[in-house]
């Protein structure tokens, strides 16, 4: 009996060793490394935004620019002169690629163009809104991505434009609008401020 008590605790002892060696046994897992070498490219600034020659109502409101160049003057202003969307050409780039756009990030408060002459003019006692003018509620004509939230565009074949012969050679091109926001109360003069947008490969 005794024999059999140690020989069944022996067989056990075996058993649980083995559960062991398999849990403890070793896997393996493989990844792979991958790079993809494109080619450089070039973002100019083609065009400025421009809102034009605006007379301001003292209730304020909007001047808007469309992506299209298309103005909407807000009730109560008049609207004269030329305008236009702000206008990016892409030069080079590996041809099929996909170029991601971001737009000024406005979410913690609107751009501000600045009356060209406000220093002196708020020194000599200007109200600071009064040499200001919000920018903001930027778009794009450059197709959008759902999935990654982002404008994009395709980069393609620049001699292929118009049924032309391909080069080989990328290029593509979008266009930038924006809402000017007035309180009323702006001085006459010109008004402005610089932004950026960057563009990069998805």
């Amino acid at each position: 009996m005794i024999k059999t008590l140690r020989m069944g605790a022996a067989g056990a002892a075996i058993a649980a060793m083995a559960l062991a060696s398999a849990a403890n046994a070793a896997e393996t897992a493989t990844a792979t490394a991958t790079a993809d070498v494109v080619q450089a490219f070039t973002v100019t600034k083609d065009a400025d935004l421009d809102f034009g020659a605006i007379v301001v109502d003292p209730a304020g409101g909007d001047v808007t620019v469309s992506a299209a160049g298309v103005l909407s003057c807000g009730a109560g202003f008049v609207c004269h002169g030329t305008n236009s969307a702000a206008a990016f050409s892409i030069d080079g780039g590996t041809i099929g690629k996909r170029l991601f756009i971001d737009l000024p990030d406005t979410s913690g408060g609107a751009l501000v163009m600045l009356h060209s002459d406000s220093a002196a003019l708020v020194s000599g006692g200007a109200v600071a809104a009064s040499v200001e003018i919000e920018l903001d509620s930027f778009t794009t004509d450059a197709a959008f991505d759902a999935l990654s939230g982002k404008h994009y565009v395709d980069i393609a074949d620049a001699g292929l434009a118009g049924g032309g012969t391909a080069t080989g050679v990328g290029e593509a091109a979008f266009a930038v609008g924006g809402t000017a926001t007035f309180d009323g109360s702006e001085v006459e003069g010109t008004y402005s401020v610089n932004f950026d947008v960057t563009v990069d490969y998805e």
